[in-house]
């Protein structure tokens, strides 16, 4: 790769007679310049073949480094993208005010363009203290790039008039923001898939305590019983989400380590498999590990025992790429006390269940609700939640009582009858659909439900309740050696 060091030209390359979609407006000359030059107010336009690189770098106390010059410095652009824009964000007290754009080829066979007017290349930020600039380029090659920077006064033709000049010639510039152009596949990301519903335990071995943890990584942890076979979902896609197809994918395991005295044992299977057309790839692992054993294994900084575990991470075999740790953990019992797991009914055909699990209508406790058709009313759905307070096991010893990560849930409906887990109402959309799941408003067909769901407990669990038969239906819920059954009455609408 060709070098990315940092050169500002005195003038900017001659400008080509390349057409852009929007002109960036021009310098006031009775608007003051820009007081906040920040890498928080430095960032590109995300969108189709465009990915701004986010390290997710944080201090001690987990608070996210916005103004750090490693945070976001690059920015990946597919090749077949010939425009990229640049904002300038610094909120309203910034409105109306001058920034300069500052880009750079040096050294680059590519030509570009911009759309600004102001031959100072200065822009006017709007009313909400944002200018934007779109750069188009022309002969672009892998590894070709593009330096943007921004200025809070005329830099580029009186440096020595700046502010700051005096103490730090560039203390009033930020960037530069690294435009590079890679071909379509570059830089894979293994994702796990949400279906596994695993813990994420990124934030327990984030970057800022552990270097390993790689850029755009997460990972994750899920305990299941000695001798289950567990299995690993993961989609390949490339930095701008475009799924890499018939790729080899290696699975690289922690071989025979448990954290321990005691080895792992693994059934034999493939350890690399090819991505299908959509750049999903799954992997089984077999663990043949016994109750017994894994009550001899001693972690040697806890001393508890009774538990083992193990490491799993794909790759492409590629530089650079990211991809989703695993860290299952194996124990003897997955019991957990019934004290712990509490369960009840939050609406049931939209009315609120004030405190138990009954409704009352008219004087009628619980009437029947009406059917689902092809379509699932607010007014049919019965919706739930489960939380488990305590995730440990019931071991009695308590040197063998060890943490349950994301336990399996079960929930079967009896034929006629459906059910969904569904995030609570008060999430974050963004976190909901990324996790697989849609809200109980977004339900509108009893196609987008199961007869049985199991998934792995990370938080209160909402589950809804519907069925297209009429009478009785029973819902069962079974976790940690425990069963909940709930009864509902259906009728024909």
């Amino acid at each position: 790769m060709k070098s990315k060091l940092s050169r500002y030209a005195g003038t900017l390359f001659a400008v080509c007679a390349l057409a852009t979609t929007l002109i960036a407006p021009a310098a006031h000359s009775d608007s003051s310049f820009i007081t906040k030059v920040s890498w928080s107010t430095l960032h590109a336009v995300i969108g189709d073949g465009v990915a701004e690189q986010d390290r997710n770098e944080f201090d001690s106390k987990g608070v996210k480094q916005v103004d750090s010059s490693s945070q976001h410095p690059t920015v990946w652009v597919r090749k077949d993208v010939l425009q990229v824009t640049v904002k300038y964000d610094g909120g309203a007290t910034q409105a109306n005010k001058q920034v300069q754009f500052i880009a750079d080829n040096s050294g680059q066979s590519f030509t570009f363009s911009d759309n600004i007017t102001d031959p100072k290349k200065i822009v006017t930020t709007d009313d909400k203290g944002v200018a934007l600039v779109t750069y188009t380029v022309s002969g672009i090659e892998s590894d070709s790039y593009l330096q943007v920077s921004i200025a809070g006064c005329d830099f580029l033709n009186a440096a020595a008039s700046c502010p700051n000049a005096a103490k730090n010639p560039k203390a009033d510039v930020v960037g530069p923001l690294m435009l590079t152009w890679e071909k379509a596949g570059y830089y894979p990301i293994l994702r796990l898939d949400p279906s596994v519903s695993a813990r994420n335990v990124y934030w327990d071995w984030s970057e800022f305590k552990n270097g390993w943890v790689g850029e755009m990584s997460q990972v994750y942890i899920k305990t299941y019983l000695v001798g289950s076979t567990i299995k690993l979902p993961y989609t390949v896609t490339d930095i701008w989400g475009g799924p890499i197809a018939n790729y080899p994918i290696t699975l690289v395991a922690q071989g025979q380590y448990c954290g321990g005295n005691i080895k792992c044992k693994w059934g034999k299977a493939p350890d690399q498999k090819s991505t299908d057309a959509n750049g999903k790839v799954t992997f089984l692992a077999i663990n043949k590990n016994t109750a017994a054993e894994a009550c001899k294994n001693i972690d040697p900084q806890t001393k508890k025992k009774c538990g083992i575990g193990a490491n799993f991470q794909p790759t492409t075999n590629q530089i650079p790429e990211s991809a989703d740790i695993f860290w299952p953990q194996f124990v003897n019992d997955m019991t957990l006390k019934p004290t712990s797991i509490s369960y009840r009914v939050l609406t049931r055909g939209g009315l609120a269940a004030p405190s138990g699990n009954d409704v009352t209508v008219n004087g009628v406790v619980n009437p029947a609700l009406p059917l689902a058709t092809s379509a699932v009313a607010d007014s049919a759905i019965v919706k739930t939640v489960l939380n488990i307070s305590y995730l440990y096991n019931a071991a009695k010893d308590a040197l063998s009582r060890v943490p349950l990560y994301a336990p399996d849930v079960q929930v079967s409906a009896s034929p006629g009858a459906y059910v969904l887990r569904v995030c609570p109402d008060t999430v974050n959309a963004t976190d909901c659909h990324s996790s697989g799941m849609l809200f109980s408003s977004e339900i509108t067909s009893i196609s987008q439900m199961h007869t049985t769901q199991t998934f792995g407990y990370t938080f209160p669990a909402t589950l809804i309740f519907a069925s297209t038969k009429a009478g009785p239906a029973t819902f069962t819920v079974k976790v940690g050696g425990q069963s909940y059954v709930l009864k509902q009455t259906f009728a024909s609408n």
